[in-house]
């Protein structure tokens, strides 16, 4: 259940994780004009906190750590302390770990593909490789070592995007003591031989734990386990390495080799540096055309946790409303208080009630009203051509003059009073979106006040006149995206401007346009204030993984030949349409599947194409012994022999006659195919 713990600048909102040195919350800052930005809170625990030496490496790390701006990389914002709590804001990753990802995949017997392996571990080692190189301000390298990196480490944000986490802050909390031989840091299972042995490492320790992490998500089993830790340290330190075929026939023989080299025992053997590893990586994608790019990595997500996003970004909309009412009710105490002032200040004005009235004596102008008189107009002309939205400001301070120098007029009945304009409403009718959005729709109605004061209409009151307004202009790309309001639907079409909105209240604006996500957006304005908006949606594709064993099949999309051959995914597949789907390759029945589906769905075809057959007679004069392929299959004649179409050398040999002959047969599907040879000639 979401709550709300005012934390500094920050509001956290949900514990997301403890563990033995902090515990994580997901937190949001609150900034003006609606701006807000979702991030995590990472706390040391309290007794750690008295730890000087613990907090003194802590907060040199995370300095560190705060320079590595990498888009692989989760990003460090601030490190600060509030009371004796420590804390790290960090980048929020809306998504999973790779452990939940492969334990996932398991239950839904939907593993990660070869493909989305590559990019994810591509990814990872480019970040890795942005650190190892890391230099500071004065051209010094940094020396960073990650010393765990484990699926746990590695997120998969529900948009595909590759984030490696615990930069810096692992390594101080490596050090709470001292960073010396023998003492060992990380996951056990994912170190790397030296690493376990307590020996120094440098970088290549993080290439063989990457490898690890690469090894198990190719075959889905983890590379070093065992019953105990003791087991498991020992089968690290061994460092044995079955081929990742023996659980996964279907990696290449180019990715085995790559992952074979990152797991070296010997660190001289191993890549080097992640940059090597990573260009093996890209030049297999590139040669095999299977990088499936971020959009895949996303529909295989959306996929896998279709119900988890469904529900966190309900959770995360129920935070929304918490903060913004803690927000409302912290803020509605000196503005309820400005209104009773101002009250307080109509009710000093009121005329006494006398016998007889007396008349009102004349006020000498002031000079503040000579200036006025003379500036206001000539303002007033350039603005109205200029920016008429700005004279909504102008018109209240002649309003309150007015009110300060003019003596009480007599009260007039309540019905008589004609409806106070609404100078923003007026001024934002000149926006140019004004216009179209009349023709589309009619424009949106100002709030109603139902409230009264001395059976006077509000719009007769200072407090009516208090109440402000801004307005919205909203457009998209593409356009004609129907525009809600607060939940509830405006009859507009992007692009158009919404007029009369309260100011210092929150508006939920909400795009929707078929065949795109759906864009929402909290705005907060302020008094006459007008905020333009112009998000790009985004257009939700679904995606296909095309494969097939044997591979190689030629693909066809509604009798199209795309020239593609499997495995390929497509990842621009239009939702809701079908796709009618062929695979044809010579010596087996064509294949063909009608698919349609849905928004963000990740699918994957991979058939087993059926062999076809023919046969073959073949007949020697005056006999021969018959040999296809290598193997014999006993003396001429032969009749009717069932074979796979395709190809195939024949060899005849006569020892009687010390002659020997071979013939090159081709099998046609359900055809037989007849050969004579004189082994005379």
């Amino acid at each position: 259940m979401p709550f709300n713990i005012p934390f500094g600048k920050y509001y956290l909102t949900e514990k997301i994780a403890t563990g033995g040195m902090a515990e994580l919350y997901r937190a949001k800052r609150i900034g003006v004009a609606g701006f807000e930005k979702l991030l995590v809170i990472k706390k040391i625990l309290p007794h750690l906190s008295h730890h000087e030496e613990f907090v003194s490496m802590f907060i040199n790390e995370a300095k560190i750590a705060a320079q590595l701006t990498h888009p692989n990389i989760v990003q460090i914002f601030d490190l600060g302390k509030i009371e004796n709590s420590y804390y790290i804001a960090m980048e929020y990753v809306w998504g999973k770990d790779l452990k939940a990802v492969l334990k996932k995949g398991r239950e839904r017997k939907l593993p990660v593909s070869i493909e989305h392996v590559a990019q994810i571990i591509s990814k990872a080692c480019g970040a890795l490789d942005y650190a190892h190189k890391k230099k500071d301000l004065k051209g010094n390298e940094l020396n960073l070592i990650h010393r765990d990196v484990s699926p746990q480490n590695i997120l998969i944000s529900y948009e595909g995007d590759v984030k490696i986490v615990d930069f810096g802050i692992a390594k101080a909390a490596s050090t709470t003591s001292d960073t010396r031989t023998g003492v060992l840091k990380g996951k056990i299972a994912y170190m790397s031989p030296e690493q376990a042995w307590g020996k120094p490492i440098d970088r290549r320790s993080d290439i063989f734990s990457l490898g690890v992490v690469f090894y198990e998500l190719l075959t889905g089993e983890m590379l070093f386990k065992g019953d105990t830790d003791l087991n498991t340290l020992e089968k690290v330190r061994d460092a044995h390495v079955a081929p990742p075929t023996k659980f996964n026939k279907e990696v290449p023989k180019e990715i085995e080799d790559i992952l074979l080299r990152a797991l070296a025992k010997d660190a001289e053997k191993r890549y080097q540096s992640t940059a090597d590893m990573q260009g093996d990586l890209e030049t297999f994608m590139h040669a095999n055309k299977t990088s499936p790019g971020t959009l895949n990595i996303q529909n295989y997500m959306h996929t896998l946790f279709k119900d988890e996003i469904a529900a966190e970004a309900k959770s995360l909309e129920e935070e929304d409303t918490i903060v913004s009412t803690h927000l409302e009710k912290t803020m509605a105490a000196p503005l309820q208080g400005a209104k009773k002032a101002a009250q307080r200040e109509i009710k000093r004005a009121e005329p006494v009630k006398e016998s007889a009235p007396a008349a009102p004596k004349r006020k000498e102008p002031s000079l503040l009203r000579y200036i006025l008189l003379i500036v206001l107009p000539l303002s007033i002309g350039v603005l109205f051509f200029a920016r008429p939205e700005f004279l909504l400001p102008i018109k209240d301070a002649m309003i309150d003059l007015n009110i300060l120098q003019r003596p009480p007029a007599a009260e007039k009945p309540a019905a008589a009073s004609p409806p106070v304009e609404n100078p923003a409403e007026k001024a934002a009718s000149m926006s140019p979106y004004a216009e179209e959005a009349k023709k589309e729709t009619p424009a949106p109605k100002k709030p109603e006040v139902i409230r009264k004061t001395e059976d006077k209409p509000l719009a007769d009151t200072k407090e009516a006149r208090d109440v402000k307004y801004g307005s919205i202009v909203i457009e998209s790309t593409p356009k004609g995206a129907d525009i809600s309001l607060n939940n509830k639907d405006t009859g507009l079409k992007t692009p158009a401007s919404i007029q009369n909105l309260k100011a210092g209240e929150r508006h939920n604006i909400k795009l929707t346009l078929n065949g795109y996500k759906d864009w929402s957006e909290n705005i907060l304005l302020k008094e006459d204030e007008k905020i333009n908006i112009s998000p790009q949606l985004k257009r939700l594709y679904a995606s296909v993984l095309i494969d097939s064993k044997p591979e190689g099949a030629a693909i066809f999309i509604n009798n199209q030949d795309t020239g593609k051959k499997t495995p390929i995914t497509f990842s621009e597949i239009n939702p809701n349409e079908p796709y009618n789907i062929k695979l044809h390759l010579y010596g087996y029945e064509p294949w063909g599947k009608t698919i349609t589906l849905k928004e963000e769905e990740y699918n994957i075809l991979s058939p087993a194409l059926v062999r076809l057959y023919g046969s073959l007679t073949i007949n020697a004069i005056p006999w021969a012994e018959i040999y296809i392929e290598g193997e014999s299959k006993g003396p001429t004649p032969l009749a009717g022999l069932r074979l796979p179409v395709g190809k195939y050398s024949v060899k005849l040999v006569n020892p009687e006659l010390k002659s020997e002959k071979t013939v090159e047969v081709k099998i046609e599907p359900n055809e037989t195919a007849k050969v004579v040879v004189d082994m005379k000639q």
